[in-house]
């Protein structure tokens, strides 16, 4: 009498490798759409902390004009409203629209000056998106 012995079996069968394939597959797309979504986050916070310091930037020039400055219409040296401006703040074909607007406030305590700064700007998808900086300080 012959007793033959099985064989193991040896390796995957095709089945298990399509499976494997298509798991590995799906762990792969949803890591790409976490990069998507990295890169897409990395450069809204970009514009935004290059708005916002573009913006404090511009106040504090508009803030140390002395009293006398402040006239309407702005003075030569402030951009117009809706330039477009790079980051560092130099009038260019930026991402960057900056407006200003000053008003004269009168109170009981006497006169003050508020100072407004905008800063808008597109993102890639076109949507709007602005930084303000207001400032009002006394004139005595």
């Amino acid at each position: 009498m012959v007793i033959r012995r099985r064989r193991r079996a040896r390796g995957m069968t095709l089945i298990e490798v399509l499976i494997a394939l298509l798991v590995t597959t799906v762990a792969l797309l949803g890591a790409l759409a976490t990069v998507g979504v990295t890169v897409h986050g990395a450069s809204f916070s970009r514009n935004a902390t290059e708005a916002s310091v573009l913006a404090q930037s511009k106040l504090e020039q508009l803030v140390s004009l002395p009293r006398g400055a402040v006239t309407d219409p702005l003075p030569a040296s402030i951009p117009l409203p809706g330039i477009t401006m790079d980051a560092n703040g130099n009038p260019a074909s930026g991402p960057y629209a900056l407006s200003t607007k000053w008003t004269s406030i009168t109170s009981t305590s006497g006169t003050q000056r508020q100072v407004q700064v905008e800063v808008d700007w597109n993102d890639a998808q076109g949507t709007g998106h602005s930084v303000y900086a207001t400032r009002t300080q006394d004139l005595k």
